[in-house]
């Protein structure tokens, strides 16, 4: 099971109450924001996916002129189905951004897998570092901090947004939120690498 991280803004309680109760029962992390998101709400919480009762549309425009691609969090309307939504996130989490990877196949004149490779490896020993020292706060900062631009620019999206959620949850002293991100993140990466192999 892949943990996201997701933000309710601008839901009424009604349906705040039932979709939260959905999410969590799946066993994704929620956080609501009464208002409509801002850009600084979104990136400091470092979301997967975000619900909305009001303009999903203009929001991910908003959002996509003001951040990097990879730390985009999918928009959906709290009209869509949750399941809908859900299954989109995860794909997008656990699996290479094709249109980066194209982009590095041209760049790397047809080295992409090496690259990724390195990544997937460097990935691995950064996730194994962050799992050892998860009271020491400086090196768990610096391991995920490593990994959002390798990770962003390799097309790996779901790990660069976990690990600038491990970064932000550090920043902020948020010692169980780490922790919690620092397990979604073995998630990921271990789907990412079986959606990866042929």
């Amino acid at each position: 099971m892949i943990t996201l991280f997701v933000l309710l803004s601008e839901v009424d309680a009604a349906h705040r109450q039932v979709v939260r109760g959905q999410l969590e029962a799946l066993g994704h992390r929620v956080d609501e924001v009464a208002r409509a998101a801002t850009i600084e709400t979104v990136t400091e919480g470092a979301y997967d996916v975000l619900l909305t009762d009001g303009d999903a549309d203009g929001l991910a425009r908003r959002l996509r002129g003001s951040m990097p691609r990879a730390l985009l969090p999918h928009v959906a309307s709290i009209a869509e189905p949750v399941a809908s939504v859900i299954e989109l996130a995860v794909h997008r989490a656990t699996h290479l951004d094709d249109e980066t990877v194209e982009g590095l196949e041209v760049i790397t004149d047809g080295a992409v897998d090496e690259l990724l490779e390195e990544l997937f490896e460097g990935t691995a020993k950064s996730l194994e570092t962050m799992e050892r020292a998860s009271d020491d706060h400086d090196t768990l900062r610096r391991a995920a901090h490593s990994l959002v631009g390798t990770a962003g620019v390799c097309g790996a999206f779901g790990i660069s947004r976990a690990c600038m959620g491990i970064e932000r949850a550090i920043a902020r002293e948020q010692v169980d939120e780490a922790r919690v991100r620092i397990a979604a993140l073995r998630e990921i990466f271990e789907a990412t690498l079986a959606h990866r192999k042929p």
